[in-house]
């Protein structure tokens, strides 16, 4: 089977485990980090590394938890939302709760509310609306 891990594509043999996978690609999971199986919008999180990966898995990821979570900061406009987003259109940005909207700040009408622009915000924006 086909499968994505770290950016880049392998072939590896359907049974394949995700703790094998993960150290051929030089990467340790640490306490706190998750293994998603899968897209990592409608992946599932792996409790155990050491079960084979099916013929559907057709991507590996590893989310590494943050070492600090200080809580969100405002909007840089850096467009990483826009970047991330599926349904993300020119001029839409994601805005939180009690933040006024400006010029072409909004969450775009065809949200999918996959959250990815929450994941890709370096700003840490988690609490998210539709104005």
């Amino acid at each position: 089977m086909i499968l994505t891990l770290a950016g880049a594509t392998y072939f590896v043999p359907p049974g394949a485990r995700p703790a094998d996978l993960l150290a051929s690609a030089h990467l340790e999971p640490r306490p706190g980090d998750a293994v998603v199986a899968g897209g990592l919008i409608r992946g599932r999180t792996l409790a155990r590394l050491t079960r084979g990966l099916g013929r559907e898995t057709a991507g590996l990821h590893l989310i590494r938890r943050a070492a600090s979570r200080p809580g969100p900061g405002p909007c840089r406009r850096c467009g990483d939302c826009l970047r991330a987003c599926p349904a993300g259109g020119p001029g839409r940005f994601v805005l939180g709760p009690g933040e006024e909207p400006s010029s072409g700040a909004s969450i775009p009408e065809d949200c999918l509310e996959c959250w990815a622009c929450a994941l890709a915000c370096p700003a840490r924006r988690r609490r998210l609306r539709r104005l």
